[in-house]
């Protein structure tokens, strides 16, 4: 399945796990609404070459080491994102799942163990064994916690992605990791852990 099909799927569980009743002719709207989405040359311009510069200083003003901080980070670049003039140029979408590097994967997430995470409500001190990043309406994935992750871990050094500090990755663009988006939930980190105390 195609990272566009993968999230169309996340979002439709996270309508399930809700509760909520969407008819399945709503899914295949939203599937077409993205793909037209993603050949929108603006914001591709505005996801290209103008989200990067905004990350870094979002990194900038973040805690020194981001490693397993993806539920807080990307919670609060979301907040910060909504509540500004940028979320008129581009939505945004917090979305949970598994993400590979090199073929192996980081998390042993599953839906069932999200559904089990989910169960067991709001508890700060448990470790959780999955990936949190942000999609934006082309399918660009915002990953502004995986470099220092992939580093804590020891699987790249300090310069394996250049200069940048996030990611903005692209399921084009043949790169070593791949995002497999399983849950689109804007409130997820609310109903399973706690924002850091920054930003």
């Amino acid at each position: 399945m195609s990272y566009l099909d993968e999230y169309v799927s996340a979002v439709k569980f996270g309508n399930k796990l809700r509760n909520e009743k969407v008819p399945k002719e709503a899914y295949d709207d939203l599937l077409q609404h993205y793909r037209e989405l993603a050949d929108n040359p603006d914001l591709a311009q505005f996801t290209d070459h103008i989200l990067p510069t905004i990350a870094e200083q979002f990194i900038k003003e973040s805690p020194p080491d981001l490693a397993g901080l993806c539920h807080s980070v990307s919670q609060q670049f979301f907040d910060n994102w909504m509540q500004s003039e940028l979320s008129q140029a581009s939505g945004l979408a917090i979305t949970v799942g598994s993400v590979e590097f090199k073929g192996t994967p980081l998390y042993p997430v599953s839906k069932s163990s999200l559904r089990r995470t989910l169960a067991e409500g709001f508890d700060p001190n448990r470790e959780l064994d999955l990936h949190v990043w942000l999609t934006f309406p082309n399918m660009r994935v915002l990953d502004l916690t995986i470099v220092p992750t992939l580093l804590e871990k020891g699987l790249i050094n300090a310069d394996y992605f250049g200069e940048f500090q996030h990611l903005i990755w692209t399921e084009s663009g043949n790169s070593e990791l791949h995002y497999k988006p399983m849950l689109q939930d804007d409130q997820f980190l609310f109903k399973v852990d706690q924002v850091a105390g920054y930003a």
